[in-house]
């Protein structure tokens, strides 16, 4: 039970890095032509001059795959420098 609610935490943690990222204008922005695209590693949202706004379901889903799996490496590699009790 306990490594599914950590399972659950960290999709959830992912879900949420993945909307911060997209959210910051200064992060891995690319403009091409009047079009900004947001999001990192891929861009999730895109939005032109004239207020049209796009979003990606496949790049914000791979975004949440990235972080689910580097979260995921960084918390065996954590695990691995805290000693266990000998209880």
């Amino acid at each position: 039970m306990k490594k599914l609610v950590t399972k659950r935490n960290l999709l959830i943690l992912s879900v949420m890095i993945t909307v911060i990222t997209a959210m910051i204008p200064n992060l891995d922005m690319k403009v091409i032509g009047e079009y900004h695209h947001y999001g990192c590693p891929a861009e999730v949202l895109s939005y032109a001059s004239n207020w049209r706004i796009g979003f990606s379901l496949w790049n914000f889903l791979f975004n949440i795959v990235f972080y689910y799996f580097t979260l995921r490496i960084l918390m065996i590699i954590i695990k691995g420098f805290i000693p266990k009790s000998p209880h």
